[in-house]
C-alpha cells in the first residue's frame, strides 16, 4: 500500500523523506480505519487484484469498471470450482472498493457490471452449511449439572462460567475475552452483574458498553457462576496502584498492573491461574479460541449434549431461547449488540416450531377453549401475539407468577378470578375474554367455574 502511495505522487515528490514518513503514517491511519480482521480478510484479495491490473499493464488505482467486473468474474469461476459461497466474490469486492476509497478514489466495483456479477454469484452460489446448532436452555442446565459440583478444577469451573454467561449476556468470543474482572469494570448488584465492553464487533470506536445480565437465583445463575469463581479462582481485582497530584490538587490514581480477563489460562494441572496480575505495559492474555473452543464441545459431549456447537452457538441459542420465551426483540437486539434488524433476524434468531404453528392459530379462523390455550403452552410474547393477530389495537400486560413485580397490577381488579384459577395466565386470558370486540373464546368453552366471571 505504501508503493501504490508514493506512485500517485509522482518521482520528485516521492522521493523526499518527509513525504515518505508522512505516506507510512497515512498507511497507518487507513489500516487503523478498519478492523484487523477486516484487513486480514482484504489484504489477500487486494493483492490479487494488483497482480491482475499489472499483469494488463493498468495502473492498480487506474482500472475501470469493465476490467473490475472482469476480475470479479474470474473470482466468480474460481468460486463455482472450489464450491464455495457468494462471499468470496462479496469480499473481493469489497476490498477494490476498500482499496480506491483509502486513496481517495471511486470504486470502480460501484458500477452496474461488478453489481450484476455480484447479484449472479447470490443467486447461483451455495457454500457449504456449518451445520452450527444453537444451545439452547436444557443444554446450558445439563452441562452445570455435569460440572460444576464439589472438587472440580478451576479450568473447567472457568469455562462452564464463562459459557453460561456468554448465553446469558449473548457474547461473541471476541466479547468474552473482554470482560475484565478489574473491579471498576466488573460489578455486582443485588438484581444483576455489569461488566463494561471497551470494544466489540459493532463498537471499533471504542466507545465502550455496559453489558447487564440478571441475577435469576439457583445453580444456573449467571451472576453467582461468576462470584463463586471469582471467589475459588483467587482473582485479583484490585491492581496496585500509584498516586499522583495534579496541578489543582486533585488526587489521582494510575494502576500499575493488569488483572486480566475472566477467561485466561490456568497453571498445569488446572487447578491455580497461571497469574492473578503482571506490571504494566505487560497485559494478562485470554484464552485462545481454539483451546476454548477445544473445551466447550469436550464439555458438552460429557454432558451428553451432541450437537455441532462451537462459542458462537451460546450467542444465538441465547437470542433465540429469550425471543421464544416472550422477551422484546427489540431489547433482545439491543443487549446483544446487533447492529442490524437484518442480521439479527436472518442469522440468529430462530422461532421455535411451536411459535410458528401459533401463528394460524392466532388468525381467528377458529375459537378456541382456555383450557387448550393453556396446553398449548401459549404464554408471554405468543400470547401478545395472539391477541395482536385478532385485535391489533388491543394491548395486554401477561402476567405470570414467576413475575411478582406486576402482580400488584392486576390484583386489585381481577382478585376474584385468581381466587378461581389461581394462575395469573388465566386470568389473562379470561380479562382477554371478556374484553377483546369479537372473540378467541366464547363465553361457553370457558370452564363453567369462570362463566359468570367471563361475561
Amino acid at each position: 500500500m505504501l508503493d501504490l502511495t508514493l506512485s500517485q505522487l509522482g518521482p520528485e515528490l516521492a522521493a523526499l523523506p518527509e513525504v515518505q514518513t508522512l505516506c507510512r503514517d497515512l498507511v497507518g491511519c487507513i489500516k487503523s480505519s478498519k478492523a484487523d480482521s477486516t484487513w486480514q480478510a482484504y489484504l489477500p484479495q487486494m493483492r490479487q487484484f494488483i497482480e491482475f491490473a499489472r499483469r494488463l499493464k493498468q495502473h492498480p488505482l487506474k482500472v475501470n469498471p469493465t476490467l473490475a467486473a472482469m476480475y470479479l468474474t474470474r473470482v466468480y469461476k474460481n468460486a463455482v470450482r472450489d464450491k464455495v459461497g457468494p462471499q468470496r466474490v462479496d469480499c473481493a469486492s469489497a476490498a477494490i472498493s476498500a482499496l480506491f476509497q483509502a486513496f481517495g478514489q471511486q470504486s470502480p466495483c460501484d458500477g452496474s457490471q461488478c453489481q450484476a456479477v455480484r447479484e449472479t454469484a447470490h443467486r447461483t452460489l451455495r457454500g457449504k452449511s456449518r451445520g452450527r446448532e444453537s444451545v439452547t436452555a436444557a443444554d446450558i442446565r445439563a452441562l452445570v449439572d455435569k460440572h460444576i459440583v464439589e472438587g472440580v478444577k478451576l479450568r473447567t469451573r472457568m469455562i462452564v462460567t464463562c459459557i453460561v454467561l456468554s448465553y446469558a449476556g449473548m457474547l461473541r468470543f471476541s466479547d468474552l475475552c473482554r470482560v475484565l474482572v478489574h473491579h471498576d469494570l466488573l460489578r455486582f448488584y443485588p438484581d444483576r452483574v455489569e461488566f463494561f465492553l471497551f470494544k466489540s464487533k459493532t463498537d471499533q470506536r471504542c466507545e465502550g458498553a455496559l453489558v447487564p445480565v440478571g441475577r435469576v437465583g439457583g445453580k444456573y445463575c449467571p451472576a453467582q457462576l461468576v462470584e463463586t469463581l471469582l471467589q475459588v479462582g483467587g482473582y485479583r481485582r484490585q491492581p496496585r496502584q500509584l498516586a499522583s497530584t495534579d496541578a489543582d490538587g486533585t488526587v489521582c490514581l494510575s494502576d500499575l498492573e493488569d488483572v486480566g480477563p475472566l477467561l485466561r489460562n490456568c497453571a498445569r494441572g488446572g487447578n491455580s491461574l497461571r497469574a492473578d496480575a503482571v506490571n504494566l505495559p505487560d497485559v494478562i492474555q485470554p484464552m485462545s479460541y481454539s483451546t476454548y473452543s477445544k473445551a466447550l464441545k469436550a464439555l458438552f459431549a460429557e454432558a451428553g449434549v451432541t450437537k455441532k456447537i462451537s462459542p458462537h452457538s451460546l450467542r444465538s441459542g441465547g437470542a433465540t431461547e429469550a425471543v421464544n420465551a416472550g422477551a422484546e426483540r427489540a431489547v433482545v437486539q439491543k443487549l446483544g449488540r446487533w447492529r442490524t434488524d437484518s442480521v439479527f433476524e436472518r442469522c440468529y434468531v430462530r422461532d421455535s416450531e411451536g411459535a410458528k404453528q401459533r401463528v394460524t392459530m392466532c388468525m381467528g379462523l377458529a375459537p378456541l377453549p382456555a383450557s387448550e390455550w393453556l396446553r398449548l403452552g401459549l404464554r408471554g410474547g405468543a400470547l401478545r401475539l395472539a391477541v395482536k393477530m385478532v385485535c391489533p389495537t388491543f394491548s395486554v400486560t401477561v402476567i405470570t407468577n414467576e413475575n411478582p413485580r406486576m402482580l400488584g397490577f392486576f390484583r386489585a381488579e381481577h382478585s376474584e378470578a385468581l381466587k378461581k384459577t389461581g394462575s395469573w395466565v388465566e386470568v389473562v386470558i379470561l380479562v382477554i375474554c371478556r374484553t377483546l370486540p369479537f372473540g378467541l373464546f366464547s363465553v361457553e368453552q370457558v370452564p363453567p367455574s369462570l362463566s359468570a366471571y367471563c361475561s
